[in-house]
């Protein structure tokens, strides 16, 4: 059973991007300290912040505790067809996890959950 409801994992409009610098790795070709830096990006929730990966986690044991498994299915099947520009699988899955929690499909003229 997921702690979070999909109401609490509505993400909020901005997203954020942050980099970590670790230690130094040694030169660069111009004689300077190399610091390579790790890229993260997150939401800003109800539930706070927490990075993309882990929210897509998080909502997926919601959608299966709440039961949306068969609508859930519905969005991806309708984004992979079509929205082009979407290739990954994962990408498809957040994608679809994100129109889900904002209640995009409501909007889509063509859009039947198949019972």
């Amino acid at each position: 059973m997921s702690e979070y409801k999909i109401k609490d994992l509505m993400p909020g409009i901005r997203r954020f991007h942050a980099q970590k610098a670790s230690v130094a790795q040694g030169k660069s070709s111009n004689g300077r300290l190399y610091y390579p830096t790790t890229g993260y990006e997150y939401f800003d929730t109800p539930s706070g912040s927490m990075e993309i990966s882990v929210w897509l986690g998080n909502i997926k044991e919601a959608i299966r505790s709440e039961g949306l498994d068969k609508l859930y299915n519905a969005i991806q099947k309708y984004v992979r067809k079509n929205c082009a520009w979407l290739k990954r699988d994962r990408d498809i899955e957040f994608y679809a996890a994100e129109v889900l929690c904002r209640e995009s499909y409501k909007a889509w003229k063509d859009f039947e959950v198949e019972t």
